[in-house]
């Protein structure tokens, strides 16, 4: 079934990959070899940071309904997706910023660029605007780790409890983590659903490992928040069990020019639950930076 599986979900990644125009693509950088997918389009370019657990797939749909307007490049965070599980590095948030760094630098060298992130990604999106601040065009969080919140997540009180809901038990306990990510889970073939938990199992121990070093500063984005020049969009889902919505209201009471979109109906990844309508919110917010710059220079 395994084998089965694996050739049915890699038809459907590739099939998604087509819609964007992605181009498959390897950087080694100190003996650590990069995967990403660049649609090579386009002046303005857009990075896209996954979450924990995830990988660069996790933008497909997201990125269909920007294919025509920017250069869009999602990467595989050190440890996840298609890149290498070294227990011998470091996963903090500022670590894996400044790999980032290091990457894009060599990536596109001496060009700035927007850069958005979801969960886990979000805190390192946040903390390489402020550790960079002269790369970066434009700041989007989507459910953005790495902020305190009025109100505790579920996440959160399991966490105290000594339980983590993004670790899989079991194969068949995949399903259980999508309904805990999404407000309405994707629909798919248990077989499919049972191959990416003996994936995600896999990774169980490592996840761990990962999840230890990203604590150990993942309110680094939170000390600093004041600290972002960028224009900053904030997409939140409003059934978010990960990371409650109500983060927003800190993020406004600290950035007051940041706009903020709470999606209704919408759990911890917008732009794979609510695709077509973020990508809206956010070519909109493009769209205002184009013009304010514009009026700037006039």
């Amino acid at each position: 079934m395994t084998a089965c599986s694996d050739k049915v979900f890699n038809l459907f990644i590739k099939r998604s990959r087509m819609r964007v125009g992605w181009q498959v693509s390897t950087l080694d950088i100190d003996s650590y070899r990069y995967h990403f997918l660049d649609n090579q389009k386009g002046d303005e370019v857009i990075v896209l940071l996954h979450g924990f657990g995830a990988d660069k797939d996790n933008w497909n749909k997201f990125a269909a309904e920007l294919k025509d307007s920017h250069r869009l490049i999602a990467i595989d965070l050190p440890g996840f997706g298609e890149n290498k599980r070294d227990t011998n590095l470091n996963y903090s948030i500022q670590e894996q910023a400044k790999r980032i760094h290091i990457l894009l630098h060599q990536l596109i060298p001496n060009k700035k660029f927007h850069i958005v992130g979801n969960s886990m990604g979000g805190a390192i999106a946040g903390t390489y605007s402020i550790l960079f601040q002269e790369d970066v065009q434009s700041l989007l969080f989507i459910a953005t780790a790495g902020l305190r919140s009025p109100e505790r997540s579920d996440f959160e009180l399991k966490i105290k409890e000594g339980i983590n809901p993004l670790l899989v038990n079991s194969p068949e306990d995949y399903e259980r983590l999508l309904k805990y990510i999404f407000f309405n889970p994707p629909a798919m073939p248990s077989s499919i659903s049972e191959y990416l938990g003996e994936r995600a199992l896999k990774d169980r121990e490592f996840n761990k490992k990962v999840m230890k070093d990203i604590r150990a500063d993942i309110f680094f984005l939170e000390k600093n928040l004041e600290k972002i020049q960028s224009p900053l969009l904030v997409l939140w889902g409003d059934t978010d069990r990960v990371l409650h919505p109500s983060a927003t209201i800190s993020i406004q009471s600290r950035i007051p020019s940041a706009k903020i979109i709470v999606l209704k109906d919408c759990g911890h990844v917008p732009m794979m639950e609510k695709a077509e309508e973020a990508a809206g919110y956010y070519e909109e917010f493009l769209k205002t930076i184009v013009l304010n710059n514009n009026a700037y220079q006039k």
